[in-house]
């Protein structure tokens, strides 16, 4: 926008130098009548160059406000929505989403999907707890999440207001257009919350149960990745990378390291358990930068190592 107005201004600098130099059409004022007494119609010296000055600025001025409502509008009304890979965002007929929580599987994540009238929201089940644990219950009557495992709780939000969680329940960018639920597995809406301890547990016997283990997707396998861990723990790669999309993991490890992990909410599910020192999982993975983990248990401090997973 700045350079179009500093064009603009020398446009109009361009115009009043050409005022200046080009004379004007018009009566004289000392001027008399020929033989014939009619008032001759000639060239003066005289310049209307303040008027020239006026329509140039003002012709500045209204292509900066058209150019300025042109830009104003390409940017402010595009759906934030359709700003990421269509291939990764979910569509579900808004008629097929109930009213309050029902829970879904999305891209082989568990979610819990909210309905307000026309408003959805999706939110993941990882609880930042322990890792793999998410399993969680919509209780209708307190119109909270609960754990069932170590007593987590979650209100209508996602925020944190009991239990051990160590933040609230993380979202995938949902939005309703035509009558259609996009989810948007590509953008993942962190909550950054920080924990508001209130209430204890609360435990109920009709709520709606989601969550669990992350599921494969049923979909063909774009690319492979192989990952080595050394019995202390070290990875074959300071870092792996892979195309985006369907991806087939094989891990292979030596000695005591039993799990890999992929530290992402959408992937809390999923836990790689090598048998016989090796095991495979196939994920659905976004563009972007991961953690791998390995470790022989749930232990608090395991070997990590960075995954880059490329558009």
């Amino acid at each position: 926008m700045a350079d179009l107005q500093a064009q603009l201004r020398a446009y109009g600098r361009y115009l009043d130098e050409r005022a200046d130099n080009e004379p004007a059409v018009g009566w004289p004022s000392d001027q008399t009548t020929d033989d014939a007494g009619d008032m001759p119609f000639r060239a003066t010296t005289r310049k209307p160059a303040a008027a020239i000055r006026v329509l140039s600025t003002a012709a500045a001025l209204v292509l900066v406000a058209v150019f300025a409502a042109i830009l104003i509008r390409s940017v402010g009304t595009s759906d934030p929505a359709d700003s990421s890979d269509s291939s990764w965002i979910v569509t579900i007929p808004l008629s097929e989403v109930p009213e309050g929580v029902s829970a879904r599987v999305i891209n082989g994540t568990p979610v819990f999907l909210l309905r307000r009238g026309e408003q959805v929201k999706t939110f993941l089940t990882d609880m930042h707890h322990i890792p793999g644990e998410t399993v969680l219950v919509w209780c209708p009557k307190d119109e909270v999440f609960v754990s069932p495992t170590h007593g987590e709780l979650f209100d209508r939000s996602g925020a944190v207001i009991g239990g051990p969680a160590q933040r609230g329940l993380d979202q995938l960018h949902t939005s309703v257009s035509k009558g259609e639920v996009r989810v948007d597995y590509a953008r993942l809406l962190p909550d950054v919350r920080a924990p508001v301890r209130e209430r204890t547990a609360t435990f109920c016997t009709d709520g709606v149960r989601g969550g669990g283990r992350y599921r494969s997707p049923a979909k063909s396998v774009e690319s492979h990745l192989e990952i080595d861990v050394a019995d202390a723990g070290t990875f074959d790669a300071a870092t792996y990378s892979t195309e985006s999309g369907v991806v087939r993991i094989r891990f292979r490890s030596q000695g005591a390291v039993r799990y890999l992990r992929i530290e992402d909410s959408r992937l809390a599910g999923l836990e790689i358990k090598s048998h016989d020192k090796q095991g495979t999982a196939t994920v659905s993975l976004p563009p972007g930068t991961y953690t791998l983990s390995a470790s022989r248990t749930f232990t608090p401090d395991p070997a990590t190592t960075t995954l880059v997973v490329r558009p």
